[in-house]
């Protein structure tokens, strides 16, 4: 049937109506609001999206632009740090572009140039300001993978790191550097220090100073407040044992150890005093000191594995967000790693230490999600995940023996299984496997093993994710087990009122557990604190494969 002459608000009626009984994960339908434009720009900056697009619901189909719909986008701005200028060219006076560098942890990172903004006159006063500083030795260093950069470093006037400019932007381009920028002003009334550098040490030989650049871009709100740097973690708070690794492509003990020691001198957490939990009172700089805390826990469940976040600017009561996508703005140690999807391939992210942990929490990151997969091996699946997940009218009690009842039919399959409480409303059942079977495989045994006990046991479980179905019943989620799809790490906070944690928990403790909620930020670090032992002990050793099924 063609659509094309249907308004934009009946297609999108009829597109919700089709996916309502989508049973992919991978099928959502993309929300909208009626009105309240400004309040959603206003909202989208908050979430640090580029702008919104507006659509006139009357309007009909068309396949060529038109002036029924509108991107509005933010121009975001930022200080940085005036590190050179270029020749200029043509009838241009004065210099052709300013370069930038952003403060990255106490040292500068070129940022990119920026060529335009500038009147006659200010053109004038800025060179007049730049003279004096001019250098003979590179400010920053320019980065490998930007050759208009290298080869045009010929007509680059560097100079001593001295002057902060306003620069107006449209967030930052793949390559690490500033988009779309425009030069404000000088900002005479702040310093280098200001920004966050550190304080530039005299040499004896030369009054040329030279810094070293960093080339992934930190935050951007790294150049407009100082840096804060994090108290290193006490005696008392961290394990008194390590987790063990997951398997062979995880951090060792050693490793971990060590990255946990040296973590507080390269990661600044800033705006450590903003309330990041309403409710409990719970701060941006406590949520770094727990992830600190308990890195030794979680960085073998989540680290080297492919990860989505669940990120939240304005706090966990505010809007969140999802991200998986790799950014050179979430930090140095936050790594790529490339992908292939049905668009073609794409850089998702992943973290290997404790520092890339940080900078993620740095960038309001409060959840952690997991591929059941490795960076090395991203197509085979190592883990199988079973989210019980309550429906209307079913008790804690219920959820309980739900877990020991999928424990024992995973036992009779030949699987061994451990327990996590979700921080939320139900349970995580959780089986390793070698690697080698495909996530298709994987994700058939898990929706086989799920339509299975609820076709034994119809009045307790449900393999759907139709709430019409699920009062009175457990949803087993199996839909967690296919490629791309992710499930909370242990010990991961979740954003949710009060800080609850998803606790990693023995299945002889769980008949103690009153909620899965119990453990809140403040209890899991007394916990990680005094555990004598991993509560999942024998998981790394579990070598036990997919049974076959029909």
């Amino acid at each position: 049937v063609d659509l094309s002459a249907v308004t934009l608000i009946e297609r999108k009626a009829l597109l919700q109506a089709l996916l309502a009984t989508a049973t992919s994960e991978h099928l959502v339908f993309s929300q909208h609001v009626v009105g309240h434009g400004a309040e959603v720009f206003a909202a989208s900056g908050r979430q640090g999206l580029e702008g919104i697009i507006s659509k006139r619901i009357d309007a009909h189909y068309t396949s060529a632009r038109n002036v029924h719909w509108v991107k509005v986008k933010h121009a975001q701005t930022d200080e940085f740090v005036v590190v050179g200028y270029t020749t200029p060219k043509g009838a241009r006076t004065g210099f052709g572009a300013l370069l930038m560098a952003a403060v990255d942890q106490g040292a500068l990172r070129y940022a990119g140039r920026v060529g335009t903004g500038y009147t006659d006159a200010t053109l004038r006063e800025v060179l007049k300001q730049l003279h004096p500083l001019q250098s003979r030795t590179a400010t920053v260093a320019l980065p490998d993978h930007l050759p208009h950069d290298k080869r045009d470093n010929g007509t680059v006037h560097w100079v001593e790191p001295k002057l902060v400019a306003e620069v107006a932007y449209r967030g930052w381009g793949k390559e690490g550097l500033l988009r779309q920028a425009s030069f404000q002003r000088l900002r005479n009334d702040k310093t280098v220090e200001d920004l966050g550098m550190a304080r530039m040490a005299k040499k004896t030989t030369s009054k040329k100073v030279t810094t070293t650049a960093v080339a992934k871009p930190s935050p951007s709100k790294a150049a407009t407040s100082k840096a804060v740097a994090t108290k290193k973690p006490s005696k008392t708070s961290k394990p008194s044992l390590s987790k063990p690794s997951l398997s062979k492509t995880s951090l060792s003990k050693t490793a971990l150890s060590k990255s946990v020691a040296t973590s507080a001198a390269e990661v600044h957490i800033s705006s450590r005093e903003r309330v990041v939990y309403a409710e409990s009172g719970i701060t941006k700089g406590e949520v770094a000191d727990y992830y600190r805390a308990v890195a030794d826990w979680i960085l073998p469940e989540l680290g080297n594995r492919p990860l989505s976040l669940v990120r939240c600017p304005d706090g966990a009561d505010g809007e969140c967000f999802f991200q998986k996508h790799h950014a050179a703005t979430l930090g140095k140690h936050v790594r790529a790693v490339s992908l292939k999807q049905k668009s073609g391939a794409e850089d998702y992210l992943y973290v290997r230490d404790v520092e890339g942990l940080l900078e993620l929490v740095q960038m309001n990151a409060l959840e952690f999600h997991p591929w059941g997969s490795h960076v090395d091996k991203p197509e085979q699946p190592d883990v199988m995940v079973f989210d019980l997940d309550p429906g209307p009218g079913v008790s804690w009690k219920q959820v309980i023996a739900g877990g020991r009842d999928v424990r024992a039919r995973l036992q009779e399959a030949g699987l061994e299984s451990y327990v996590r409480l979700s921080g939320g409303k139900g349970l995580h059942v959780v089986a390793p496997i070698a690697r080698g079977s495909s996530w298709d495989l994987v994700k058939d045994f898990t929706g086989a093993f799920a339509e299975a006990m609820s076709a034994q046991t119809p009045a307790a479980y449900v393999a759907t994710m139709s709430k019409a179905k699920r009062d009175g019943r457990i949803f087993i989620d199996w839909l967690r087990n296919g490629r791309g799809a992710t499930s909370v790490a242990s010990w991961s906070l979740r954003a949710r009122p009060g800080a609850p944690v998803a606790m990693p928990i023995r299945w002889e403790e769980l008949g103690r557990v009153t909620n899965p909620a119990m453990y809140d930020l403040h209890k899991a670090m007394r916990r990680a604190a005094t555990l004598k032992q991993d509560p999942w002990e024998g998981y790394a050793q579990c070598k036990q494969t997919l049974p076959k099924f029909d």
